[in-house]
């Protein structure tokens, strides 16, 4: 299932991320990354061997 997370890059994001990929899940991360970094997505590829989709965007 693919499934978008928002806030994707920051602490609680990120862990959330790790989980649903190491689940199966296909996850696209929305992040404007005023509290976080973009980096953080090679950390979780590193970590599930898979590359998360970046969207960096701003819902409000």
């Amino acid at each position: 299932m693919k499934i978008i997370l928002t806030g994707g890059a920051g602490y609680i994001g990120s862990h959330t991320a790790v989980v649903l990929q190491q689940a199966g899940h296909e996850v696209v991360v929305y992040d404007n990354f005023c509290n976080s970094q973009s980096d953080l997505m090679q950390r979780i590829a590193q970590i599930t061997s898979q590359v998360p989709v970046l969207v960096r965007g701003d819902i409000r």
